[in-house]
């Protein structure tokens, strides 16, 4: 609920910078990092309102336990912390890395299933569940990369 508003606030105060004041950061980058953070944010909800489909999911249970997700709250965290531009690049190739690393564990398990065990509803729902979670991957990635086109050390600035 604390995102949806502030995604919003976000929206709305990116528009009103005056850019006269503040010329290091285009009017274009805060649009971009506004839109990348609503877009998280959508990608966010659809995956909450969904977790009530895949409690009851046998691959996704069995994925969740086997498979625990070590890359995406330690990436929220990152694109929170503020980080300085090299920082959080290289930050952000070792997730990507991880996170492929991660798939490909993900390949080899489902490839060593045999799916004819589970229903087709558990299956395609244990891909959407993926796919999920790659779109807000996807989708914290967009963040961190508009992210590092704003000026911050410009937008501190006090102006009175």
């Amino acid at each position: 609920m604390t995102m949806n508003v502030t995604v919003k606030k976000l929206t709305l105060w990116s528009a009103k910078i005056n850019n006269k004041q503040f010329q290091q950061t285009t009017p274009q980058a805060l649009a971009a990092f506004s839109a990348a953070c609503e877009m998280l944010n959508n990608h966010l909800n659809i995956f909450v309102s969904s977790q009530g489909k895949f409690a009851t999911n046998e691959l996704v249970l069995q994925g969740r336990h086997s498979f625990k997700d070590k890359v995406l709250l330690p990436m929220t965290k990152s694109l929170a912390g503020g980080y300085k531009q090299e920082a959080s690049a290289k930050v952000f190739l070792g997730y990507e890395l991880d996170y492929a690393a991660t798939e490909l564990q993900l390949e080899d398990y489902l490839n060593g299933l045999d799916l004819s065990l589970y229903s087709a509803t558990d299956i395609s729902g244990f891909y959407i569940f993926l796919n999920l979670k790659k779109n807000v991957f996807d989708a914290i990635s967009q963040c961190q990369r508009t992210y590092e086109d704003i000026s911050w050390n410009n937008l501190r600035q006090k102006r009175f």
